[in-house]
Parts: C-alpha cells; sequence; structure tokens
C-alpha cells in the first residue's frame, strides 16, 4: 500500500506539473499568434517573436508548434514587406518625406526616382529633409460634441491646459490631439482624470518650417504628390508647402 500511495503521489504531481506546463504552451503560443497578427507587415515581427520565445526559454516548446503559431498567410515570412523612408525636395524647393511598406526597394526607388525629376524635384539622401520637421504625437479621444454640448468649450480648455500644442476635431465625434513624444504620458494621465480614454496613438512629421508654393509650381508639385500617392507601396507623406488662397 506504502509503494501504491508513493506512485499515487507522484503521478498526480505529475499531473499537476503537465497541466501547468500545458497552460503556459497555450499562454504563450497564443501570444505568438496575437503578435504575428498584429505586427504581419513590420520589420519588429522578428523581434517580438524572438523575445517571447527568450523569456520563456525554460519552456522546451517543439519547432513544429512554434512554427504553426507564427505561420499566417499574411505575415512578414510570406508578404516579405519592409518599412522604409524615402526623401526628397519637390518643385519650388519643397521638402518631402515619403513612409513606404514594400518588397521590392529597387523597383520602389526607381518610380520615386522617375516622378521626382519628371516634376522638377530631385530624390535626396535619408537626412537631407528630416531635419525640417519634428516628430509629433497625435492622441485620438473618442467624443461627441453632439451630445456634449455644454462641457465642449471645458474639454478643450482643459485639453490645451494639459500641455497638448494643439486640437483638431474630426468627424465631429472625434478630437485629435498634438503633442510631443515627452508629453504625452502626461495628457494621457490627465485626461483619465477627466474621465477621457484616448482610443489610439501615432506618430508623424510635422515641418518646423513651411515653405509657400509659388503659383507657377502648384500643378507640378500637386501631379507629384498625386503621382506618389498612386504607388502601392506608399503608405504616408509628409510635406512642408503651403498654400496661400488667392482673393478675387
Amino acid at each position: 500500500m506504502a509503494g501504491h500511495s508513493k506512485w499515487a503521489n507522484i503521478k498526480h504531481r505529475k499531473e499537476s506539473q503537465d497541466k501547468k506546463k500545458e497552460k503556459k504552451f497555450t499562454k504563450i503560443i497564443q501570444k505568438l499568434k496575437t503578435i504575428s497578427k498584429i505586427y504581419k507587415n513590420d520589420i519588429r515581427f522578428n523581434k517580438k517573436i524572438r523575445s517571447i520565445i527568450n523569456q520563456n526559454s525554460s519552456i522546451n516548446i517543439p519547432k513544429n508548434i512554434l512554427k504553426k503559431a507564427i505561420s499566417n498567410d499574411n505575415n512578414i515570412h510570406n508578404c516579405k514587406k519592409i518599412y522604409a523612408t524615402y526623401e526628397g525636395y519637390g518643385p519650388g524647393g519643397i521638402a518631402i518625406i515619403i513612409e513606404c511598406f514594400i518588397k521590392n526597394r529597387n523597383q520602389i526607388t526607381s518610380k520615386l526616382r522617375n516622378s521626382f525629376s519628371k516634376f522638377g524635384g530631385n530624390l535626396s539622401t535619408n537626412g537631407s529633409v528630416t531635419y525640417l520637421f519634428k516628430k509629433t504625437v497625435v492622441i485620438t479621444l473618442p467624443y461627441s460634441f453632439q451630445k456634449n454640448k455644454i462641457k465642449d468649450k471645458q474639454i478643450i480648455e482643459f485639453i490645451r491646459k494639459s500641455g497638448a500644442e494643439y486640437t483638431k476635431t474630426f468627424e465631429k465625434n472625434k478630437i485629435n490631439i498634438y503633442t510631443t513624444k515627452k508629453n504625452t504620458k502626461n495628457i494621457k494621465n490627465k485626461l483619465k482624470s477627466f474621465g477621457l480614454i484616448s482610443s489610439s496613438s501615432r506618430i508623424i512629421n510635422t515641418p518646423t518650417v513651411y515653405l509657400n508654393v509659388q503659383k507657377k509650381y502648384i500643378n507640378k508639385f500637386t501631379s507629384l504628390i498625386n503621382t506618389i500617392q498612386s504607388f502601392k507601396e506608399v503608405k504616408t507623406i509628409y510635406h512642408n508647402g503651403k498654400f496661400n488662397v488667392l482673393k478675387n
């Protein structure tokens, strides 16, 4: 009976350990699947996956299970897209930054260079334009002005006092708050204290110096921007061009 009792205890401990291990397995696999979906077209994909595996190195997950967890028809291993930025000057010396997700660097570089050349600009090296821009964080805040008319002025004033550079309403039910990366956490905390929760935040390039687009360059400049926007690889375009409104 003693031997039987000892075996029962060992069996019980093993079953308990197996359950814990299985639970950890499931949790890690779920994390890997989530990362695979979120970062499917992002160059950070491999880094995120490696980080999770390293954090759980003590748990020997079979390679075939890992491979299955991160395999996805849309992930970076299949589409092989990478993030890239291009810089250049348009007609009239307007600074332009282009953010892309690309498969073939040579192909998009050639297309951009030809487009700049066609409309009187030139594709430059990285760093030749970025000094004319600064990184700005855009915090999107869901808010209905139609339902909360009494608080409208209070909300805008509160956001301004929280350290935001400026605000802009969007689609009547959202407020975009523009601020520095350093001040982002502070603003979000102050918004929470006011009962406001941001839905998202992103980083954009904001010009530090604007340049008026001269009348003789307007058509060429707009044609260049429209051409670049038509490329499927292009995600976002930033420029420091400013258009003056002409009065009749």
